[in-house]
């Protein structure tokens, strides 16, 4: 057979499969219709590759748009950010001199554009003393004081010298920090070294600096001496160190070194809950109600509280401005101007903030302290 008489074949068998699909599918050209259905797929597979380019493309440009939008975004946050710095810069050379006292000129300065980084200045009097400032936007530290504290304590007394032992170094930032230490071995011992504290601090006039970093190392404990300005007496900084020892012994579970006279005089926890006739005393603060206290006086030995706590009592009245401050307190009859900041029972005046030991006076209460469980209960009767 030959190759032409092959195709024939061929072609007829074709012809006769698809004859046989028509008869199969009642007339209905199968062979037709897939070729159709291929083409159609073709077509469609075509748009697919069309639509998935698209796609590719607008996601590109979403992203790049993202980008973008990112990129501007922190910009404008940046130029936000450095539009507040600049508002909330602070001028520390005036600052040193309102709030401190210290005139001072700069001499030398390490910074960035902004003005932040290292400034060396030199204070404006008899003997200048040079210091550091480090500055960043609206704040900055200074090391001032502790240059003073140094120079007060090389000059003081071999006695002040055998008491406290110095301290010094530089920050990373080049700040000179130094302080004083000192041992106690009982309470007795912390009445010479706050005299000695004194001493330095009386010696110092305006130098003195109220952060001086001079401390009392006790059984373990490092106490710093505060002196609130330079008109504090000597005694209430020692009650203070020794009432803030005795607590945070006692609080701590440990009171074996402490005897009972000094846990009876010194065992003064800083604030206690107030309750009048056993009923707590709530005040408003930012429209929420907290409980009342009494705040312990270190000065005064003694505890105050504010006089509007003792609204609470049946048979006192407080009359009040518009503005919430109270200006007048009556109790059985008898009425009291509110102001000042003494109690003055002759001309009927008590302030604002009373000591507790004063409500005896003036409404005859009975004061019952219970330093275990940090309370003050006022008995009116």
């Amino acid at each position: 057979m030959g190759r032409e008489q092959d195709w024939k074949e061929i072609e007829k068998t074709q012809l006769n499969y698809e004859q046989g699909l028509k008869d199969q599918y009642k007339g209905i050209d199968i062979v037709k219709i897939s070729k159709e259905n291929r083409k159609t797929i073709h077509k469609i597979k075509k748009i697919n590759a069309k639509a998935d380019k698209l796609v590719r493309a607008l996601l590109i440009w979403y992203v790049i748009f993202l980008i973008l939008l990112i990129i501007f975004g922190t910009h404008i946050y940046i130029m936000y950010l450095n539009n507040i710095k600049n508002r909330v810069n602070i001028d520390f050379i005036a600052d040193l001199k309102d709030c401190y006292g210290i005139n001072a000129k700069v001499i030398e300065k390490d910074i960035d554009k902004s003005g932040n980084g290292k400034y060396v200045l030199k204070s404006k009097e008899k003997k200048p003393i040079e210091f550091i400032v480090i500055k960043k936007f609206g704040s900055y530290t200074f090391d001032y004081f502790d240059r003073t504290l140094k120079e007060e304590y090389e000059k003081s007394s071999d006695e002040i010298k055998k008491t406290f032992e110095p301290h010094e170094e530089y920050n990373v930032n080049g700040e000179f920090k130094y302080n004083l230490n000192s041992n106690a071995s009982s309470l007795s011992d912390i009445d010479n070294i706050v005299h000695k504290y004194v001493q330095m601090r009386d010696n110092a006039g305006k130098h003195f600096g109220y952060n001086w970093n001079v401390n009392i190392n006790f059984d373990g404990m490092i106490e710093k001496i505060w002196s609130m300005g330079l008109n504090e007496d000597e005694e209430s900084i020692n009650r203070r160190i020794k009432c803030e020892y005795v607590v945070s012994k006692i609080d701590g579970g440990d009171n074996t070194k402490l005897t009972d006279e000094e846990i009876t005089r010194y065992y003064k926890p800083y604030s206690l809950k107030v309750f009048i006739n056993g009923k707590e005393v709530y005040s408003s603060i930012m429209n929420q109600q907290v409980q009342q206290t009494a705040l312990y006086s270190y000065s005064e030995e003694d505890y105050t509280m504010p006089i509007s706590a003792l609204g609470e009592i049946e048979e006192v009245q407080i009359t009040y401005n518009k503005y919430s401050t109270p200006l007048e307190l009556t109790f059985k009859d008898k009425t009291y101007k509110i102001g000042g900041s003494t109690v003055n029972l002759e001309n009927s005046t008590i302030p604002t903030y009373v000591e507790v030991q004063t409500l005896k006076q003036i409404i005859g209460a009975k004061l019952e302290f219970n330093y275990k469980e940090q309370t003050l209960n006022i008995v009116v009767k």
